[in-house]
């Protein structure tokens, strides 16, 4: 829906599908990062 932020997707720049290391390097500091969040408050 227009306006909405899209949820469980990831963008990657075309440039990186000849650069594996470097795509590899922020996807695990990406995972790395999200997984020190604190767990979502379950819904009412």
């Amino acid at each position: 829906m227009k306006g909405r932020p899209m949820k469980s997707y990831v963008i990657v720049l075309s440039a990186w599908k000849s650069q594996p290391a470097t795509l590899r390097s922020w996807v695990s500091r990406s995972l790395e990062w999200s997984s020190k969040l604190p767990p979502k408050k379950a819904k009412k």
